[in-house]
Formats: structure tokens, sequence, C-alpha cells
């Protein structure tokens, strides 16, 4: 993004590639939350105004949002160590916020800060992925990645099991050793005893891995991706959803529990605890899936 795509008052401060700036004048800081989030009216009237062309109403937008940018950054933290820091994460925000405020339409019935959720979350996780293949993974790695990850599947669907490192190597025309190579490379730096979600005891990324040493190379770098993508998942979640999703499918080391005795625990009805499993579980799915994917 050049300088004349960003808003009036906003400067390049030696942001990241495609990051945005703190408006001029003052530095950018993560602890600085910005102005109050807008109403429902406010976001109506903005929206209108930003649609009609209107420069200052986009400022307003931007502005006035950027608590969001911090909130969701905050839940990347952990994913991103080693790629991007805190500020950076901000900052790569900050981009999907810009263009959640060109594309949003208050008339379709949506609060805004549902809307921009996808483009933040969507600018980050690909500035954190671009990161990790500048830093780890070579072009080449990255296409055998893809079609390894494709074969995987199939041939663990026409085998009836899981192939190992040289029946997977065999039908992709290469070494064995170039498949362990493409692994090493593709792994996330991502350490199993990290908690599921960052900040919080309980469960740890590890409890979900079953014994490495019957795995692939392959299958564990993939692996390690989809763990990365869980935990990226369960932060969309509000700290009541994931407290349920922990208890009901016994991710604390723990029994699974039945929906009266969560509902028992978190003095709420069965139905309660169901409808907010579903839209948990509803939520999960949205993040794990391609809109979100980055």
């Amino acid at each position: 993004m050049d300088a004349a795509s960003l808003p009036s008052g906003y400067a390049h401060t030696g942001a990241p590639p495609g990051g945005i700036a703190a408006p001029a004048g003052r530095p950018p800081s993560s602890s600085d939350p910005g102005p109050a989030l807008l109403s429902a009216d406010e976001e109506a009237d903005l929206s209108r105004r930003v649609r009609a062309g209107d420069a200052e109403a986009r400022e307003e937008m931007i502005a006035r949002n950027l608590r969001l940018v911090t909130h969701i950054a905050r839940g990347y933290e952990g994913y991103a160590r080693g790629a991007l820091g805190f500020d950076d994460l901000v900052q790569e925000g900050r981009v999907g916020l810009i263009k959640a405020v060109d594309r949003f339409d208050h008339r379709r019935g949506c609060r805004f800060s549902t809307y921009a959720s996808h483009w933040i979350c969507q600018a980050i996780s690909r500035a954190i992925d671009d990161q990790y293949r500048t830093i780890r993974v070579p072009a080449y790695a990255g296409q055998l990645v893809r079609r390894a990850a494709r074969r995987l599947e199939e041939m663990t669907a026409e085998l009836g099991r899981e192939p190992d490192d040289a029946e997977l190597a065999r039908d992709l025309g290469v070494s064995v050793e170039r498949i362990r190579e493409t692994a090493a490379v593709a792994r996330p730096a991502l350490s199993l005893d990290a908690p599921l979600i960052e900040g919080e005891e309980g469960a740890a990324i590890g409890d979900f891995v079953e014994d490495t040493d019957t795995r692939s190379a392959f299958e564990m770098a993939h692996l390690a991706l989809l763990r990365a993508r869980i935990s990226r998942a369960m932060q969309s979640l509000s700290p009541r959803e994931r407290q349920i999703i922990r208890m009901r499918f016994g991710l604390d080391h723990a029994d699974e529990q039945t929906l009266s005795q969560v509902g028992g625990e978190m003095r709420m009805t069965r139905e309660r605890v169901r409808q907010i499993e579903k839209r948990a579980l509803r939520k999960l799915r949205l993040t794990l899936g391609p809109a979100c994917e980055g």
C-alpha cells in the first residue's frame, strides 16, 4: 500500500510492508486505545458519508475502531511469536480495518465490528503466514507442501491408513529426504507446551496430538499448521464460549460434560448452554474455514 492510498493525516513511520502507520504526529502505540467505539447510529451515518466520498468520515471511522484492531491483534501474539511483534500485528490489522471501512455497507444489517473482524483477521493472518514463509519456507517447499497435503488425504482414503514418508515420496516422485526437508521447513515455530488460549492456563496444544514416533515427517508439519489454526480459532470465542467448549469436549484433562452438568456449574439452563455451544461451534467453523484462513 502506498502513501496515496492512505487516509489523509496518516504517514509512513517505518511500518512493515503493507502496514499502516499511526496518524501523523503520534507514534503508533499498542497501549493507546483511541476514541470510543461507534454506536449503531453513528456507524450508519459514517457509512453513508464514506460511500459518498467523505474523507473525514473515513478517517473518523478508522480512528474510532482502532481498539478493535488492538483487541484482535492480542489474540495473535502467541501464534506470531518469532515472526511479528505486537505493534507489527496492530499495523497489519489496520490494513484490514481500512479495507473494511471502504467496503462496509450498513444497509446489510451487520454491525461494523462483526464485518471488520474478518478483514482484520485476514490481514494479520496473511502477514504472519507471509513472514513465516519468508523466514522458513522456500518457494519449492511451499508448492510441495500443498501437493503433499492433497495426496496425503487422498492416499489415506485409498489405503485405509496414512502413508509413510517413503510411500508419499514415491507417489510424488521425490526422495524421502526431500519430503523430510520440506516438512522441517514448513513446520511453524509453535511449542506443543503452549496454552491453547494465549495467557490462560489449561489445555495445551500438545494435548491434542498423538504420539509423534509413528507419524511421518510431513504429517507432523501438517499437524503443526492445524494446531496453529485451532489456537487461532479459539481466540474468536468469548470467555464464556471457550469455557463451555472446554467443558463439553473435555479440553482440560477432564471428562466431557453433559449440557446439564455444564449448566449446573455455570448457573444457566441446559437449553442456554446448548445455544451458546452451537454459536461457539459456528464461530469456530467460520474461523477455521476459508473466510479467515489468511
